[in-house]
């Protein structure tokens, strides 16, 4: 392999440094700022003296943490879908079930939806988030146990601080010239890599390290462990993808390198597919620029507004609460604050004591201090969108589960734009996953699930190539309040006779009515006793009224028959 210095995609790499530099502010100094107020650490730099309090109110870790939460409380599907059967029918129908299944086990394995909530977080902290899908030619499906196949797909989170594209004025990533993913890694790590690439038995000492870290996000990214040896030393590592047309076709498909400052790893690999692995999303979208609207930023100036008016109304307090005593000290001699302690004075005839000693009474802060802390902190909280309803401070005990569900979605509404970036984040992973699935998969064992359990089927991904695949993004309630709304339908149609009571049960969740699933058998058993039995314990059923009834068929099926076989010998003995 020829290796030479790699300055062109290190130049491309500065190029994007210095784009992200000459954002105002530099994007870097928002990124290490905002971190720093969503860990709390909001006093740093101030600048104050070290006499005054430095209380941190973080409504900034708060408001995230709830908005990320309520975006992620809908359940999120992604499904495969060959809208037009232009070909082999059975084919495409195999192809879409073989292709969700594949995707879901990719789903769980990577931990998505985890994964997910992280980007979130990086999102209304940064402004971006970034997904990376790429090949591990070392893992073995199902470790082995159906198969010797080697590879899987697999995602990584990477901080939107090495993440840089050709043309940063765009947001569309598939039509850049190029995209970059920048992090840091050992000496070792780097060395082992380039090493089973090239087949090689060099030492390729010519990867050194360094300490180009100013750039990695939060000031714990610039930490790292003092230079020793090639365990613990690091240095940059720079993926570049790239798109080059294929000979004799219009077709272009994605090539990749991965370089240090000085030296290819490897270089120019053709991987067949057709889209960047690297997805890419905004919390909010700002104009003519790829680098999303931070949720952060915007509040931290009220954030400082707030803190510094409890310091200042707290110094106030540690400064002027207890009053100060004021004496002549020519009239007192040995003045003590002891308990019980002794002072002597040296009164003249007809002098008062009050004029020789007095408590000095401070003045008392203004009101308005306190009043422009509770509306700063009241119009924040409007002005971002954190209503009651979304935060959790609303008694559901005292409102019924619709209203709740009604005034939490209106809520919601402010997080709309984040929710469908969201979505169209995840969309675009889903299209990443299935055309790499489709050029680098092969063919390989996939576990399908049937009626009866589970079953091995061997699948030939290539088929794939060339087969246009929708991609739904299916979302459904999952949050409290959705479920409260669910109970009290439930309870209506049951209070008014539109459903039985087994129908009830199986509309409930196990959160309302624990053991749920077990009550729904034994009223069930008792049913189909009761139906053996013939006609009379059915009658016997039927003559109760609706309460009566549910309390019969929520009893273990020997008192049924026992309450049952009690009551037709009372009708007998009438007789």
């Amino acid at each position: 392999m020829d290796n030479y210095e790699p300055s062109r995609e290190y130049e491309w790499y500065q190029n994007g440094i210095s784009y992200n530099k000459r954002l105002e502010p530099s994007y870097y100094d928002v990124v290490d700022c905002n971190w720093d107020f969503f860990y709390g650490k909001q006093w740093r730099n101030a600048g104050l003296s070290d006499e005054l309090p430095q209380p941190v109110f973080n409504f900034v870790n708060r408001y995230v943490t709830f908005f990320v939460s309520s975006i992620m409380a809908n359940k999120t599907e992604v499904r495969f879908d060959s809208p037009i059967m232009d070909t082999d029918e059975e084919v495409e129908d195999i192809s879409d079930d073989i292709l969700n299944q594949s995707w879901a086990e990719f789903e769980e394995r990577v931990k998505l939806v985890w994964k997910t909530k992280n980007a979130l977080y990086d999102g209304a902290v940064t402004g971006d988030y970034v997904g990376h899908v790429r090949m591990d030619a070392e893992l073995i499906p199902y470790n082995g146990a159906y198969s010797d196949v080697k590879g899987e797909l697999v995602f990584d989170l990477v901080d939107a601080n090495n993440f840089y594209v050709a043309n940063p004025n765009s947001k569309e990533i598939q039509t850049q010239g190029y995209v970059q993913i920048v992090g840091r890694d050992t000496i070792a790590n780097l060395k082992a890599e380039a090493k089973a690439v090239q087949e090689s038995q060099e030492e390729f000492d010519e990867i050194t390290t360094d300490t180009d870290n100013e750039q990695q996000a939060s000031r714990f990214g610039q930490i790292e462990m003092e230079n020793g040896d090639d365990d613990t030393s690091k240095a940059t590592y720079i993926i570049t993808y790239t798109k080059k047309k294929v000979e004799g076709s219009d077709r272009k498909t994605v090539h990749v390198s991965k370089s240090t400052k000085d030296y290819y790893i490897y270089q120019d690999i053709n991987l067949e597919t057709e889209l960047y692995p690297v997805a890419h999303g905004n919390w909010e979208l700002q104009r003519n620029t790829y680098r999303g609207m931070s949720f952060v930023t915007g509040m931290i100036p009220t954030q400082i507004y707030i803190n510094r008016g409890f310091a200042m109304a707290m110094f106030n307090t540690m400064t002027t609460a207890f009053p100060k005593l004021l004496f002549n000290k020519d009239k007192i001699s040995g003045f003590t604050t002891s308990v019980g302690g002794q002072i002597g004075a040296e009164l003249a005839p007809g002098e008062s004591l009050s004029n020789i000693a007095q408590y000095v009474t401070p003045g008392n802060m203004s009101a308005q201090v306190v009043q422009m802390i509770e509306l700063a902190t009241q119009y924040m909280r409007d002005a971002v969108g954190a209503a009651d309803a979304l935060l959790g401070n609303v008694n559901p005990e005292q409102a019924s589960g619709t209203a709740i569900s009604v005034a939490s979605k209106q809520a919601g509404i402010p997080l709309e734009n984040p929710r469908s970036n969201m979505y169209n984040w995840l969309e675009d992973i889903a299209k990443i996953y299935s055309d790499m699935v489709s050029h680098l998969y092969g063919s390989r064992p996939v576990i399908m699930p049937t009626e009866n359990g589970s079953e091995l089927a061997e699948f030939d991904f290539d088929t794939l190539q060339g087969m246009y695949k929708q991609v739904k993004i299916e979302v459904g309630p999952s949050t409290y309040w959705s479920a409260l709304a669910l109970k009290d339908t439930m309870d209506n149609l049951l209070a008014n006779g539109y459903i039985e009571f087994v129908t009830y049960l199986e509309g409930m969740t196990d959160e309302f009515v624990p053991n749920r699933q077990k009550m729904i058998d034994d009223i069930k058993e008792a049913q189909q006793v009761a139906e053996e039995g013939g006609g009379d314990e059915q009658e016997f059923i039927g003559s109760l009224s609706p309460e009566e009834q549910q309390e019969f068929l929520a009893l273990p099926p020997e008192q049924q028959q026992a309450i049952f076989e009690q009551a037709r010998g009372g009708v007998q003995n009438e007789v």
